[in-house]
C-alpha cells in the first residue's frame, strides 16, 4: 500500500463494463491512509516492516489507515506516535495522492512532521516494527515501496503547490 497497515479488502464493487464491452474488473474499496514524512534534522524517522506482499522487509515511511471518524490529521498523529515512538510540535500537509485508481479506492493523504519528540509507542500487536534515522539525501534505492516513494517526492516538491497547509 500501500503504505498503510493491512485491512480487509472486503467484498470488490463491480464497475461498469469497458468501453469495448469487456466485463468489468472488480474494484477494491479500501478506507483511506496517511503517510507521515518526520523530519529529525537532515534526517528522516523511517520503518522497517515486513508485508505480505514482499519477499523482504521494507523500509517505508511510518503510515497507516484512517479510523471511522478520525481526521487525515488525527490519524497522521496517531500513526507517528504507535509506529516511531515520536510526536511532532509541527505539523504541514503535503497533499494527497490515489494510490491505484484504475481499481482502488484508496486515497492517501502526506503530512511532514517537525520538532520530534519521544512518546511511549503503542504499535498494533499484529506489528513489528523496527525505526530507524537515515540521511534524506541517501535514501535513492532504499525505499521499495511505491506509496513512500510518492510521499518523499511530495515532500521534496514542497507539498501541494509548494504551499505550508494546515494538518
Amino acid at each position: 500500500m500501500a503504505a498503510a497497515r493491512e485491512q480487509p479488502l472486503g467484498e470488490p464493487r463491480p464497475r461498469r463494463p469497458a468501453a469495448d464491452g469487456a466485463a468489468p474488473e472488480a474494484l477494491l474499496d479500501r478506507r483511506p491512509s496517511v503517510i507521515v514524512v518526520p523530519v529529525d534534522g537532515d534526517d528522516l524517522v523511517l520503518v522497517r516492516q515486513r508485508r505480505p506482499g514482499a519477499n523482504e522487509p521494507l523500509l517505508e515511511l511510518p503510515a497507516g489507515t484512517i479510523e471511522p471518524g478520525e481526521t487525515p490529521g488525527e490519524a497522521a498523529v496517531r500513526e507517528l506516535a504507535e509506529e516511531c515512538g515520536v510526536r511532532a510540535e509541527r505539523w504541514r500537509s503535503l497533499g494527497r495522492f490515489w494510490v491505484a485508481p484504475s481499481y482502488s479506492t484508496q486515497e492517501v493523504h502526506v503530512f511532514e512532521a517537525r520538532g520530534l519528540a519521544p512518546v511511549e509507542a503503542l504499535a498494533d500487536a499484529d506489528e513489528a516494527i523496527h525505526v530507524e534515522r537515515r540521511p534524506a539525501a541517501a535514501l535513492a534505492g532504499l525505499l521499495l515501496e511505491a506509496s513512500s516513494l510518492a510521499a518523499l517526492l511530495l515532500w521534496q516538491r514542497g507539498g501541494a503547490a509548494g504551499r505550508p497547509q494546515a494538518a
